[in-house]
């Protein structure tokens, strides 16, 4: 992804801020952001797959419970609360830890659809680009700003918890 960047990206990223690409059409959102976080992947790594800890860090995780561990898998139960709805969802992930990079789809929930990743990437002097997309479909009547948050809207917040976690240790 490093040599995809434009130099107006790179100068963002550089900056602290994110690259944010993103698209909502009624009840769903298609969103991608890269953002630098000054840790070493390992610490982001373990930031971004600390599903029990989700609670503690994560915006808007009101629950979080493993419920299920498999080589190279694990099934999550999650609980986001946005504005003054509570979503459920299960979701499966796929953990590639050679390649830094998490996928999950959804296996049932509140939602119709919830399927992204987690890409990682040495960023230079020790730290990582990381790459967070995501596609929501709600499936549900709820206001435009949830999807928006559910996709682009939480993504400083989003990024803010895993660059806390990721430097913590």
């Amino acid at each position: 992804m490093t040599g995809e960047l434009s130099a107006k990206d790179r100068g963002t990223l550089e900056l602290g801020g994110l690259v944010i690409r993103s698209e909502t059409e009624g009840q769903r959102g298609r969103a991608t952001a890269l953002g630098v976080v000054q840790a070493p992947v390992e610490a982001v790594w373990d930031a971004v797959t600390d599903y029990d800890g989700y609670v503690e860090f994560m915006p808007h995780v009101v629950e979080s419970r493993v419920d299920r561990v498999e080589d190279g898998a694990v099934t999550v139960t999650n609980v986001l609360k946005i504005l003054v709805k509570r979503i459920r969802y299960t979701i499966r992930l796929e953990l590639d830890r050679a390649r830094h990079r998490v996928e999950w789809r959804q296996l049932e929930g509140d939602l119709k659809a919830n399927e992204g990743s987690w890409a990682l990437e040495p960023f230079g002097d020790g730290r990582t680009l990381a790459t967070y997309s995501v596609r929501i479909e709600v499936g549900f009547l709820v206001p435009q700003g949830v999807v928006d948050r559910l996709t682009r809207g939480s993504f400083g917040q989003l990024f803010q918890a895993i660059r806390d976690r990721a430097t913590a240790s």
